[in-house]
C-alpha cells in the first residue's frame, strides 16, 4: 500500500523511540508560541497553523504529509502519513497519504478536521460529523447527532 519507505522507516522510528524511552536522547518540540495558533503531531511530523493562516510542517516527508499547500488556514491535524486542515473558508484540504482515500476530503463546510492512522473526519457546520478513508473498524461510520 505504501510502499518499501514505510519498511525503511519502520526501524529508524524503532530506533528512536527505544533511545527516547531508555533516556539516551530527548527530543524537544517547541515553537513561538505567539506565532503559532494550532499545532499538531503526526507519526513523525508536525503541522502548525501561524497566526497570518499560514501553515508549516516539518519533520517526516516521504507521502508529502509536510509539504502545506498555500493559503490560509485556521486549523491543522496531523495523522500518520498524511495531514488535514480547515481553510478560512471552511473547506477541508488534505495533503500527504492516499491510499486509503484519507486525503481526499469532501466538499462543504467544515468546523474542525482531525486526522488518523489512514481515516479523517470533521465535523461539518451543521454539527454533523463526516469521515472518510478506511473504514475497516468502523471509524469512518459517526453515529448520527450534533457534535462540537
Amino acid at each position: 500500500m505504501y510502499g518499501k519507505g514505510i519498511g525503511l522507516m519502520l526501524p529508524r522510528l524503532l530506533l528512536l523511540a527505544a533511545m527516547v524511552f531508555a533516556g539516551v536522547m530527548a527530543v524537544a518540540c517547541g515553537g513561538n508560541s505567539a506565532s503559532e495558533q494550532t499545532m499538531s503531531a503526526g507519526l513523525a511530523h508536525t503541522c502548525g497553523a501561524r497566526a497570518d493562516g499560514s501553515v508549516k510542517c516539518w519533520g517526516y516527508d516521504e507521502f508529502g504529509q509536510s509539504r502545506a499547500p498555500g493559503g490560509k488556514f485556521r486549523s491543522v491535524s496531523a495523522g500518520w502519513l498524511h495531514t488535514c486542515g480547515v481553510r478560512d473558508d471552511n473547506s477541508a484540504d488534505c495533503w500527504g497519504a492516499n491510499g486509503d482515500g484519507q486525503s481526499r476530503s469532501p466538499g462543504g463546510e467544515f468546523r474542525s478536521v482531525s486526522a488518523g492512522w489512514l481515516h479523517t473526519c470533521g465535523v461539518r457546520a451543521d454539527g454533523s460529523a463526516e469521515c472518510w478513508g478506511d473504514n475497516d473498524e468502523g471509524q469512518c461510520s459517526p453515529p448520527g447527532g450534533k457534535f462540537r
